[in-house]
């Protein structure tokens, strides 16, 4: 427009010209500025919309998220967990063999106590590696992907820590078995083993006749109450210093 208003020697009809478009280009500007205001009107109005959406849709669980400090890696307390283990009970001329399949038991942590009334307990716990859990916490972090979205946004510490324990269940844990013995039991030379993923209890026996005791009526056998679930069932948890969680 400056360009316009300074050429000069401008005949009549060019002067009317440049009038003309001096005018048009007025009325461009004019209306390129409205439109510039009701598009910031419009702006402004939809910014105000999506913050009152963002504002109705979050549920309470997604608040409480937003400021509640991360989720931490889960650990587990295993000699809480109770760990199902399989026994059986094998009868020879001269002693019973207790046994059970327990791979990556350390030796150091099962013992055999007597109980009264005949009763011999076997106990023990089994605790995963740095490396297991260092494979659980993968399979934990792998199911969490897995979850749909909103689970993830809900889940609480507890909730990990039960997951963790779901992996490893049947695998770790603390176990108890007592089993009843028959009379004709050596309690003095009872002899525990471990070895090649095998846990045994050696229960050697009398003579028939020794010290007066007649010979055996029964092989060991689990001390749970209820009925005889035969040679191999798993005992309760009898007299158990902990709550198992399983």
């Amino acid at each position: 427009m400056l360009a316009l208003d300074e050429i000069s020697g401008l005949a009549e009809e060019d002067r009317k010209l440049r009038k003309d478009t001096l005018r048009d280009i007025q009325q461009i500007l004019d209306t390129v500025d409205g439109a510039k205001n009701r598009l910031a009107r419009v702006q402004q109005g939809l910014a105000t919309e999506l913050e009152k959406s963002q504002l109705v849709t979050e549920t309470p669980a997604q608040a409480k998220q937003s400021v509640s400090k991360p989720l931490e890696s889960p650990t587990v307390d295993w000699q809480r967990v109770k760990l199902p283990v399989k026994f059986t009970a094998i009868e020879r001329p001269h002693a019973y063999i207790l046994s059970a399949s327990l791979p990556g038991l350390d030796g150091e942590k099962f013992a055999i106590n007597r109980k009264d009334r005949g009763v011999l307990s076997i106990s023990g716990h089994k605790e995963p590696t740095a490396a297991e859990r260092q494979q659980m916490n993968v399979a934990l972090a792998q199911h969490v992907r897995g979850l749909p979205k909103r689970r993830q946004e809900e889940l609480q510490q507890n909730d990990l820590e039960a997951m963790l324990m779901q992996i490893g269940h049947g695998r770790y844990g603390r176990f108890i078995e007592d089993f009843e013995l028959p009379g004709d039991v050596d309690w003095t030379a009872i002899e525990p083993s471990y070895l090649d993923g095998m846990l045994r209890v050696l229960v050697p026996r009398r003579a028939s006749g020794d010290f007066g005791l007649p010979p055996a009526a029964y092989p060991p056998r689990s001390a749970r109450r209820g009925s005889y679930p035969g040679l191999g069932g798993l005992g309760g948890f009898l007299g158990a210093p902990h709550q198992y969680l399983w």
